[in-house]
């Protein structure tokens, strides 16, 4: 399919739409568990932190799933996914 030039025009980073320029962000998403011996929240924050220390630009998080690891009928951790959405630098 092609779009007419005078609709979408991209140059680097910029975007040329409807004769407006606007900044094009790209982002990517990846998917982590965070477990804990605690609490949901506290995977969740551990995830958080572990993905900190080698993304920049985090936007978004978002919990897709919670679980807990039964041992003897007692939970013995928590265990949640996450999905990180961040930009991707240029």
């Amino acid at each position: 399919m092609r779009i007419q030039s005078d609709i979408i025009r991209a140059i680097g980073k910029e975007i040329l739409f409807n004769g407006k320029n606007t900044t094009m962000t790209v982002a990517k998403v990846i998917e982590l568990i965070g477990r804990s011996e605690e609490s949901f929240e506290d995977a969740i924050r551990q995830a958080i932190e572990e993905a900190k220390r080698s993304i920049r630009n985090i936007r978004k998080v978002r919990v897709t799933d919670f679980e807990v690891i039964m041992e003897h009928d007692n939970i013995v951790e928590f265990q949640v996914t996450i999905r990180v959405t961040f930009e991707i630098e240029r």
